[in-house]
């Protein structure tokens, strides 16, 4: 089954799509303190305002989430976690 979409709501034009798929972009890419234009009217400063909350929400989460490093979550690593360069001379692993 299909679902018909009616076209885009007058006022919505190109460029607010454009930097909307931009901003959805970088926020997929992990980039943190994306925000999309507040002083957008109609329909599309509603989905600025929405993804602006959600962006917010996500950061708080990030912040909160046990053993979040910079707002990423370090998979894997408990409190003796070292990263691979720092585990033994100029990078290598031993055994390799």
């Amino acid at each position: 089954m299909s679902i018909a979409y009616p076209p885009a709501a007058s006022g919505t034009n190109g460029t607010e799509m454009a930097v909307l798929l931009d901003a959805l972009t970088a926020l997929r890419q992990g980039r943190t303190g994306v925000r999309l234009p507040s002083d957008w009217t109609g329909v599309a400063g509603k989905v600025a305002d929405a993804f602006n909350e959600v962006v917010e929400l996500n950061e708080r989460m990030a912040r909160s989430w046990p053993g979040s490093v910079g707002g990423r979550k370090r998979a894997g690593c408990g409190s003796g976690c070292r990263s691979a360069t720092s585990a033994g001379s100029g990078g290598s692993r031993s055994g390799r």
